[in-house]
This record gives structure tokens, sequence and C-alpha cells, in this order.
């Protein structure tokens, strides 16, 4: 039966290229060396507090085909399936080779993150003074006000 070399897929007779790959196919195919791979050792990339976090990483890093390791800490595995969250916390790894270019990708996302929060600051400080001044308003309201009507009460009875 043919096969494709490059993608391995095997076909029936008569036909002579492979339909997802367009190379020609081959009657057989030579067997591969087999040569120890020499992969790279995981590092500790960082450490995320809950799941959403970690899939907002985890895109980032697949966006720039970094692989990686999520490790949940403790029982957080379990608690997970069980439960649909964990307290824990998830550690996430990068392979050596790749920690400074993940360490990038994710300061930028925290950068990002930063941004937000300052305009989250701001809007906050302004909230702050808004309520200052309805409380202002509010006891101008109460020592003036009110006891105007009380008296108008008690001047009727």
């Amino acid at each position: 039966m043919p096969r494709c070399p490059e993608c391995l897929e095997e076909y029936r007779e008569g036909f002579v290229t492979c339909g997802v790959c367009d190379s020609e196919l081959v009657s057989s195919i030579a067997p591969t060396n087999n040569e120890r791979i020499e992969f790279d050792k995981e590092i500790f990339l960082l450490s995320v507090g809950s799941d959403s976090e970690a899939s907002i990483i985890e895109s980032q890093l697949l966006l720039h085909k970094i692989p990686f390791l999520k490790k949940y800490r403790g029982a957080g595995g379990y608690l997970t399936i069980s439960m649909g969250r964990s307290n824990f916390g998830i550690d996430m790894y990068v392979p050596s080779s790749l920690l400074e270019s993940a360490k990038e990708i994710i300061g930028a996302y925290n950068k990002e993150e930063l941004d937000i929060q300052k305009e989250d600051e701001i809007e906050s400080d302004w909230e702050v003074e808004h309520n200052k001044k309805r409380r202002i308003k509010m006891l101008l309201i109460m020592f003036f006000i009110f006891p105007g009507f009380i008296w108008i009460i008690f001047s009727i009875v």
C-alpha cells in the first residue's frame, strides 16, 4: 500500500499523490534512525491564582508557539475536577531555552494589566470624590431641611 513520506498517511492502490500534503506517495518508507532526542528541561515561569488567569497566559504562550506545562498545587487538580475550581493556584513551566521570550510575553500581558489597574484607580479616585460630595449634600439636607419639616409638622399639630 502506498504511503506518504511526509505525513505518513496510508492510501489504497491507484493513488499517486497525498491528499493532505500533495507529495508523491512511495511504496515503502525506510525506517528512521532511533536517535535519542534531547528535550529541553522545563523551568518555572510563574504562578497564577485561578484557571481563568492560567487560560489567558496559556493563550498568549500558544499564540507565540511556546510549549508549556501546567501543574496544580496540592490537591488542586482533584478540586478542579470535583468542584470546578481550585484555591491552591497553578504553577506554569516552559522550556528553559524559551524562558526569556515567555517572560517578555507575560511581561507585556502584565503591563497591559497594570495599565488597566491604573485606569481603575483613576476611576475609583473620581468615585471617592463624587461620594464625598454626595455625603456633604446629604448632611446639609439632614441638618437644614429635615429640621424644617419637623418644625412645620409640630407647628401644625
